[in-house]
């Protein structure tokens, strides 16, 4: 009898423990709903006043950015339901612009440098390093802003070590390793395949001393050659997403 008391307050402890637990997790990250469109919005965007509508149309992008998991469902449907022309189309608009952007990302990442391809001395008897040896730093660009330096050379970014790569890529006849593997390529695929926004963390050679630089990435300026080259992609998924939200 004594044990199977034991027992049953071992059990209900357990569960006092995970309640708890459950609770502190709830209260340390909270759910926060995401909102409705702000009212009085939809009857601006349909204002004589111009400026009316740009201010309404500032606060419904920023309402957007908010609320990106439901906004796009959400302008669907005040854009079915509205029978004004000027708020119809900024809907439209603003709603392609979402869904695209969840399905496809926001644009290519960039860091801001012009690059050469270098190698280092390997460690003892080690082979070389590769390296890419920055050569030109745009102004106002991430790389400006965390201050990198000419002639710093960029080894690794995030988990990807160009030697690694480098060392294991296939040798063509009478040209050597395959271009994709040389540190510029890896590090320019790598970017590109980041979203503006996104902080990657560079292991550069400073000279003699290896440093750690974070940078957060802006959007690449050849993002929008990107979108034309894909325009016909993309008007294709939104007229599958726009089916599946009528049916």
């Amino acid at each position: 009898m004594w044990g199977l008391m034991q027992l049953k307050f071992m059990k209900l402890s357990i569960w006092v423990v995970l309640a708890l637990c459950l609770a502190g997790n709830l209260l340390a990250n909270p759910v926060v709903p995401e909102q409705g469109i702000p009212e009085g919005v939809m009857a601006s965007l349909s204002s004589d006043q111009h400026n009316e509508r740009e201010k309404a149309y500032a606060q419904l992008r920023e309402w957007a950015g908010k609320n990106p998991k439901s906004a796009p469902e959400r302008l669907h449907q005040v854009w079915k339901a509205s029978a004004e022309p000027e708020a119809k189309t900024r809907c439209y608009r603003l709603m392609k612009e979402l869904v695209l952007q969840r399905q496809f990302g926001l644009g290519w990442g960039f860091i801001g440098i012009q690059m050469k391809n270098v190698f280092l001395p390997g460690n003892e008897d080690g082979p070389a390093r590769p390296g890419a040896s920055i050569s030109m730093i745009i102004a106002d660009s991430p790389a400006a802003k965390v201050e990198l330096r000419l002639g710093d050379v960029i080894t690794q970014v995030d988990d990807l070590d160009f030697g690694k790569a480098f060392r294991a890529g296939p040798v063509i006849p009478g040209q050597g390793i395959g271009e994709d593997k040389l540190a510029t390529s890896q590090l320019i695929t790598y970017i590109k395949s980041k979203q503006p926004g996104d902080e990657v963390t560079l292991q550069i050679m400073r000279g003699a001393k290896l440093i750690e630089v974070k940078v957060v990435l802006m959007k690449h300026p050849d993002s929008k050659q990107r979108d034309i080259q894909r325009k016909a992609e993309f008007d294709q998924f939104f007229k599958g997403w726009l089916e599946k939200m009528a049916g």
